[in-house]
This record gives structure tokens, sequence and C-alpha cells, in this order.
């Protein structure tokens, strides 16, 4: 019989802008930091997932429309990236005035912005959206994710604490305007309360809560039947060595995507040479910048040379 048309995929990460829109240097620096982890990550996808036999990749930069995060486009194209600027589909203005609205903006690491990622609930050319924040690389193709039944709606992994119910590095959602146009009902009638979280369901109540990493699992685990969503394992597909997975002895080939939180960036040099899946994977990160350095003709950039500051491909 004829194959079954292949279906389109998206690997997305959302560039954010910083709460308040200042461009200091330490923002300058993050940006660098930025496209190279991107270039990184776009490396990463490009060896694991291309060629499949399943789908078609793209690769998707969401980059907020802001004039320094313009001078990324030009990299991130190079890299591999298709840049497509977005608002947050979520907007401060309608939300109901009161204690959330004061407080929505000093919230995790991007306050409302954060919202961007919402936006993989409206790329509808896609069968699925996978979305990694930039400190992100795949190591071993994840096929099986992008597989599960059409009916599911959302793939996650919970968070290295506790209440973390919902970890925002790494989620993979099928595109639905109903869902995105739920949430945002929420999220307009100011549905968040101290300690008690969206809809006094105790969800969320945790670091970024008020935005992606509360109202996700919120929706998820209260507002959709339990057959919509996935929990994935973190240690498999959200590594960041964390206590229970190193108690688990996760070893390299079980970790399909790594997340650098608790191991640290990369390029910030810092060797944690007592963790060695934390090695392991910063040294693959740097196997994948030397990629894309000879993919565009750079020299090659020290590497955590103490003497040189790291340049950037930016």
């Amino acid at each position: 019989g004829k194959h079954a048309q292949r279906r389109r995929v998206a690997v997305a990460t959302a560039l954010l802008a910083p709460k308040d829109d200042t461009v200091t240097d330490k923002v300058r620096a993050a940006l660098d930091a930025i496209v190279d982890s991107c270039a990184a990550l776009a490396a990463s996808v490009r060896e694991h997932m291309f060629p499949s036999p399943h789908f078609d990749v793209d690769l998707v930069a969401l980059v907020m429309p802001r004039p320094h995060l313009r001078a990324l486009h030009a990299p991130l194209a190079l890299a591999g990236w298709q840049v497509v600027e977005v608002e947050s589909p979520i907007r401060y203005d309608p939300i109901v005035d009161g204690w959330y609205k004061r407080e929505v903006n000093a919230s995790g690491c991007c306050g409302l912005n954060e919202f961007v990622k919402m936006h993989a609930f409206l790329m509808q050319e896609y069968y699925r959206v996978v979305m990694v924040d930039s400190d992100v690389i795949v190591t071993h193709n994840f096929d099986e994710l992008l597989l599960a039944p059409d009916d599911v709606g959302m793939l996650y992994t919970n968070g290295t604490m506790k209440e973390e119910k919902f970890q925002g590095g790494m989620f993979i959602a099928r595109p639905n305007r109903t869902v995105l146009d739920g949430m945002r009902r929420l999220v307009y009638a100011a549905e968040f309360y101290p300690s008690q979280g969206w809809e006094k369901s105790g969800v969320g109540w945790s670091w970024g809560g008020h935005t992606v990493q509360g109202l996700m699992p919120h929706w998820w685990l209260n507002r959709e039947p339990p057959h919509r969503s996935r929990l994935l394992s973190r240690c498999h597909y959200n590594y960041q060595d964390a206590d229970d997975c190193v108690a688990a002895n996760t070893t390299a080939d079980q970790v399909k995507i790594m997340h650098f939180t608790l191991c640290q960036k990369p390029f910030h040099c810092i060797w944690l040479y007592h963790k060695h899946m934390c090695i392991h994977h910063i040294e693959l990160w740097w196997s994948h910048t030397r990629t894309v350095e000879r993919a565009l003709g750079l020299e090659e950039r020290f590497k955590c040379d103490p003497n040189h500051r790291n340049t950037t491909l930016r």
C-alpha cells in the first residue's frame, strides 16, 4: 500500500524578553549564550531526529518582537532555525485587576512573557510541537513520544521539586486553539490564589506557577480527562541530574533529552567533576558546538579557557 502521509512536527524554542526589556551587559551576554545554545540544540536535533521514518521535522524559534532580540534572527537562521516573531498569546491588560495581576510579572524567569510557550497550541500546521528551552540538547531519537495516539494532547515531565507537577523546559503539545482559549480564560479571570494555586486546586503554587509551570498541570490534571495527557520519566526525557535520577543509576544511553539546569550551562564552564553525567553531557554539547563551527567555517573557540573570554557564534 501507499505510505501514510508523513506528518510535520516542530521542535520549537521560545526566546523570551526579560521581564522589563532593559538591555544590560548581563542581558547581552545572555543573548550570546542563547544563540550558542540554540545552535547546539539544532545540531543535536539534526543528528538524532533527521531523517525520521515518520515525520518531517522543522526547527522553529519563537522570538518576541523586541529590538535586542531581532539581532538574533540572522545567527539563528544560520544555525538552521526558522525564526517566527510572536507576542505572548496571553496579554496583560485583559487580566482582572487584583492580586494575581500585580504578581504575575514577577513570577518565574520572565513573568507573563513565559506564556509565549503557549504559542505551541496555535501552530496548527504541525501534528505535534516539541517545546524545549534553549539549554537543552537531544541525545537520542524520541519518535516514540511523537507517535502517541492522536487524542494525547500533552506529554510532559514533572520538575525536580515535589510541588513542581510540570517542568516547562520540555513538553510536547498537539496544537489546539480550544485548549489555549480555555487556559486563557482562567488567566483573564485571575483564577490563581495565594497558596491554593489555580482554581484553588492546590496545583501551581510553586516557582513559575503563576504562568506556564502552574497553569499547564492544572489544566491537564484537573480540566482534561486522564487519557489526554501523559506524564513522562524526567530521568529519560528531561534529564537534569536530580537526586532521584542519580539514585536510579540513570545511564547516558537512557537519556533522550538533556536539560542543563542542575548541571549548569556548558558555556559557564562550571565543571562538576564529581557528577559524571553532567560532564558527559557537557562534552556532548561542545561536540555539537564543534559541528556548528565546522559547518559555518568558523574557528574553533576556546573551550572554557580561563585566559580567554569565550567568543560566541554571534
